[in-house]
């Protein structure tokens, strides 16, 4: 790829958080920090819970179809450290999927966008999870924002979601 290229993607991976650049230095991944993920884990559980919450109230047959189907796929696709699981690569993509499907109906771009762009971030941090076993079972906490979304119990639906990012936050930084 030309130079010209190269410069456009890093910039906009800069735009999105993910890499710094330093004068004559060049370009490097953004720093993780403990205070960065409680900033980013903060901003984060207010953006997702809009999403939600809005999502909660215009969803329709075809939303809680997408939540049900994104919750099955991810259930049955396990992450790496289990017996019998697939890369996590599969995982990750069914992850995404699942949140993704849970906000679908929120019926704002620009919302939606700015969710990305923190889910984006957060991955670089739910990674350094993997470095550490816990007694999670995120299956349970996936099952039951499922529940209180279809129920359109948006208080709980949006509690679950706040304890389920706060959790991940938590084991990271324990990590």
């Amino acid at each position: 790829v030309s130079l010209s290229t190269v410069r456009e993607a890093l910039s906009q991976l800069m735009a999105e958080g993910l890499v710094t650049s330093e004068a004559h230095r060049g370009w490097i991944a953004a720093p993780v920090s403990a205070d960065d993920l409680r900033d980013l884990t903060r901003v984060r559980i207010e953006i997702e819970n809009m999403c939600l919450a809005w999502s909660i109230e215009a969803g329709n047959v075809e939303w809680e179809t997408r939540v049900i189907g994104a919750a099955h796929r991810l259930s049955k696709t396990f992450r790496q450290h289990r017996p019998g699981a697939q890369p996590e690569s599969a995982w990750t993509a069914a992850h995404d999927e699942f949140h993704v499907a849970l906000v679908s109906a929120c019926q704002s771009p620009r919302l939606l966008q700015i969710r990305h762009q923190l889910y984006e971030q957060s991955e670089r941090y739910r990674k350094l999870e993997l470095a550490r076993p816990t007694s999670r079972d995120p299956d349970a906490e996936h099952n039951r924002l499922v529940q209180a979304a279809l129920a359109r119990d948006t208080n709980k639906a949006t509690r679950l979601m706040r304890n389920h990012l706060l959790l991940t936050a938590e084991n990271i930084l324990n990590a």
